[in-house]
């Protein structure tokens, strides 16, 4: 059957193997499958579908350090998302195109996709996306110099993960100390 003819159910079954495929570490029969998903007609498949795929695959690209692949993947899961009109799963997404960018050193387009993604989780009121994007923000301004700007970010963070995840909140206060030291 043509992908542009899969039912319902034969979505199912490929997003089902995509998944399971990624948790077995068989990326190239995941992204096979996600391929086939998003090969499909929109009158067929929900947007949010489409998005999650294209999504999925940006993140087999990153891991395949394929990041012009990815930027293009989670560019088309963005605007899809924004069809959807779903913020939550957008802001997600744009955070992952400024990892592409902090990966691939360009300070700039990351704090810009990181920025966004930030204004995204705060206007949500999703505090643990706010954070993790505080701590993005931070590791940019960091690594560019900007010891101050750093810290304001990483104390915001931190404010939150310090009653939430301890885990993190002691890579906050150490990545905190550390810069507090440089200066």
């Amino acid at each position: 059957m043509s992908a542009e003819k899969e039912t319902g159910q034969e979505i199912g079954a490929l997003l089902r193997q995509a998944q399971d495929s990624l948790m077995a570490g068989r990326t190239g029969e995941a992204a096979a499958a996600y391929e086939r998903v998003l090969a499909t007609g929109g009158d067929v498949l929900p947007v949010r579908t489409r998005a999650s795929a294209a999504n999925n695959l940006g993140l087999i690209a990153v891991r395949e350090r394929s990041f012009e692949r990815a930027l293009a993947l989670f560019e088309q899961a963005v605007a899809l998302l924004t069809l959807a009109e779903d913020a939550a799963r957008r802001a997600q997404v744009m955070g992952n195109i400024g990892s592409v960018h902090r990966d691939r050193e360009e300070g700039e387009p990351a704090l810009r996709w990181y920025r966004q993604a930030l204004a995204a989780f705060e206007s949500l009121g999703d505090a643990w996306g706010a954070a993790d994007q505080h701590t993005n923000i931070a590791y940019i301004l960091a690594v560019e110099g900007d010891g101050a700007g750093a810290l304001t970010h990483y104390r915001a963070a931190l404010a939150w993960y310090a009653d939430n995840d301890e885990r993190r909140a002691a890579t906050v206060r150490a990545n905190i100390d550390a810069l507090e030291s440089a200066t």
